[in-house]
């Protein structure tokens, strides 16, 4: 009910409003279905605690942790205050307080470390082997969530997301099942990921082969982290040095948040490495220069004591089966068959569209199981995510195949819009327009661009006005350099624009030659271009319709 601490602006509820048979309804909350409401839930949220470092958001979902029972007291009163100051509820039956071991985003944090939540995995009974590449992406998307846990998951993965091809006929036999197979049960082993220590030195272990490369973050022998990444069929030309240098940079890359300022020690069982300031391969040169971003040491080790990345970028087997995590709730939905009065009638009346299954169920006539009404959201809810979270049109096609459930596709129209995983991450579709002409330039301060943005609701923009009213701001960049200048405006009118410019860029920069703007009202009247016109500079449009 987060959703619902959040008042609408006054200006847009009628943007919320809907009609029911027994009359017209607007929201003066933010309800759920909407698509900004997770952004701005979250980005409410994180303006909340911004400024507490031993707090974590993601939407309702808030991680607070300390080093200590006294510490922690402290930091609950401190979010507690925040949250009574905002006016904001907590769901107490749904929070944990005081904890060593909490599950968060799929993760099991503890003192001693973060690990996987495998719950899912665990509860595989079944296993499907995939039968088309849909299939497959489902597996390899499974497989991919616990990569932070599993060793050299892209190399060992690499016949299974090498079937992903449409250019290739499918096929899945015994090899790729036992490669599912050992991934899945080095992911119930849980890997334990240690909490680094910034104040002491990190160990990087590395290796490349013709494959991928691997590598593995470690402090004083305890595990921070693990990193692999399938090599690019261009990367696979790579000479063997290229390649352990491209294990490294690609390496340091993604540990960068954790390793930066922090004394790095290299192993590479590729002893060229060591004397990469001779190298002249440009390439070579390009990354050493990347390098030089940490501060870090080279050792080279011999191929045989480099065991724990080497097993990283050369394991090529991958394994598991897809395995069927859902379950429906076949007695409840026995039981619910009996309470439900459509599913009634039709058997009352002897209905040739429906009839008894073996296990006592009742079936459609295309035997399809019968969904009772008021389990249908439910289910619907729960094979929705379970899919991986697809689209109405790809979520009814899956299961109207095997279920019957009354007016299927406007509750999963309902369910989809109301997912907010679907709304955060959901791809915006929108056709861009083409880019006319050249804007090439290489003289700092001779071309300059100009728009203006908002409006923008001054007690958003700052905290000291407290008076609720509209600016805009005047921009202005160097198309050479992407120097820019910013002005406030209380109106767009042409000579607030003009005053604005000459106070930000005129007054200040060497005169341009050339100004670009859009045909806005502003740039084409006759101030803006005696103003121009004063300063000897050339006017130019972006064509319109085409940004």
């Amino acid at each position: 009910m987060g959703y619902y601490q959040i008042p609408v602006h006054k200006d847009d509820i009628e943007k919320t409003a809907f009609v029911v048979p027994w009359g017209h309804y607007e929201f003066l909350r933010m309800p759920f279905g909407l698509t900004s409401a997770p952004r701005e839930f979250q980005r409410c949220m994180s303006d909340l605690f911004s400024e507490l470092n031993f707090v974590r958001i993601f939407l309702d979902d808030v991680l607070i942790f300390s080093k200590s029972t006294e510490e922690h007291a402290n930091h609950l009163q401190i979010v507690f205050g925040i949250l009574i100051k905002a006016e904001a509820s907590i769901n107490f039956e749904k929070s944990s307080f005081c904890q060593k071991k909490v599950t968060y985003l799929g993760n099991v944090v503890s003192e001693d470390g973060i690990q996987a939540d495998i719950s899912r995995v665990e509860n595989c009974k079944l296993y499907m082997p995939p039968k088309n590449h849909k299939d497959v992406m489902k597996l390899v998307g499974l497989l991919n969530w616990f990569r932070p846990y599993i060793e050299n998951l892209s190399q060992r993965m690499a016949p299974i997301t090498a079937k992903l091809s449409n250019k290739t006929t499918f096929n899945w036999d015994n090899k790729e099942d036992a490669i599912v197979t050992r991934i899945i049960e080095e992911i119930k082993r849980r890997t334990l990921l240690n909490y680094p220590d910034p104040k002491k030195p990190f160990t990087l272990t590395t290796d490349a082969s013709d494959m991928g490369v691997g590598a593995v973050l470690s402090q004083e022998n305890n595990l921070i982290g693990l990193y692999s990444r399938k090599l690019t069929p261009t990367e696979q030309r790579y000479t063997v040095m290229e390649k352990e240098l491209l294990a490294i940079i690609k390496a340091l890359q993604h540990f960068k948040n954790i390793v930066f300022n922090s004394q790095i020690n290299i192993k590479t069982d590729h002893s060229n490495i060591t004397f990469l300031k001779d190298s002249t391969n440009s390439r070579v040169q390009r990354w050493r220069l990347l390098l030089e971003e940490f501060n870090y040491s080279l050792e080279y080790i011999k191929g045989a004591t480099n065991t724990v990345a080497d097993h990283f970028s050369r394991c090529l087997i991958l394994g598991e089966k897809e395995k069927d995590c859902f379950r429906y709730n076949l007695p409840t939905i026995k039981r619910l068959q009996k309470e439900d009065s459509v599913i009634q009638n039709l058997i009352q009346n002897n209905s040739k569209l429906i009839r008894k299954h073996e296990t006592n169920l009742y079936v459609d006539s295309r035997n399809r199981l019968l969904i009772p009404r008021n389990y249908a959201d439910k289910l619907l809810k729960d094979l929705h995510i379970y899919l991986g979270h697809p689209g109405v049109n790809k979520t009814f096609k899956s299961i109207s195949k095997y279920l019957s459930i009354n007016k299927c596709k406007k509750l999963i129209h309902k369910i989809v819009k109301k997912c907010t995983l679907c709304q955060i991450n959901k791809i915006r579709q929108c056709k861009h327009g083409r880019i006319t002409g050249s804007l090439a330039t290489f003289e700092p301060w001779n071309d300059i661009s100009t728009d203006i943005f908002g409006p923008i609701e001054a007690n958003n923009f700052s905290e000291a006005d407290e008076v609720s009213h509209k600016i805009y701001i005047l921009t202005v960049t160097d198309r050479a350099s992407r120097w820019t200048e910013l002005g406030i405006l209380t109106n767009i009118t042409a000579k607030a624009v003009c005053n604005s410019l000459e106070k930000i860029w005129l007054e200040k920069h060497p005169k341009p030659v050339t100004l670009l703007s859009d045909r806005g009202k502003q740039y084409t009247s006759g101030l803006f271009e005696s103003l121009l016109k004063k300063h000897d500079i050339k006017h130019i449009f972006t064509s319109p319709y085409n940004p």
